[in-house]
């Protein structure tokens, strides 16, 4: 629900239509640049960060959300049985003390994310940020 919130937010706020008591006490529309937008597939998103130096510090974090890393748990090992596929060492996994489980995941897709541009360790996002790479940008910049 934030992340719908905020993603509303940030289009809405260059229009002063949507709040004209702000313009009436003094401030002016913001023009967001553009959002990075978080994917689960490892693999895919146009914005790569490199986060080598810090994926100790993600892992202990994410580690630190147990009542959400349960959750995921649950979830992945109820997809993959759902799938017909056989994890045997998720399986074995336990709620209550899954860390190295957690601890492998990260690292392998950070791994993936990173290979194809050289990176140890990345994440990926996709973005709307304008870009020379977009097919709307570089039509625009043909006009």
């Amino acid at each position: 629900m934030v992340a719908t919130a905020v993603a509303d937010a940030a289009w809405a706020s260059a229009y002063p239509a949507f709040h004209p008591e702000h313009r009436r006490s003094g401030l002016e529309p913001h023009r967001v640049l553009g959002c990075y937008y978080f994917t689960r597939e490892f693999i895919r998103g146009e914005t790569v960060v490199d986060i080598e130096p810090v994926i100790d510090r993600k892992i202990r974090a994410v580690v630190a959300h147990r009542t959400m890393m349960r959750t995921m748990l649950q979830d992945h090992k109820e997809r993959m049985a759902r799938a017909g596929l056989s994890a045997p060492g998720l399986e074995a996994v336990s709620a209550d003390d899954s860390a190295a489980y957690w601890d492998g995941l990260i690292r392998a897709a950070a791994a993936l994310a990173g290979a194809p541009v050289g990176l140890g360790a990345a994440e990926r996002f996709r973005s709307t940020v304008p870009c020379e790479n977009d097919p709307l940008v570089r039509y625009l910049m043909s006009l």
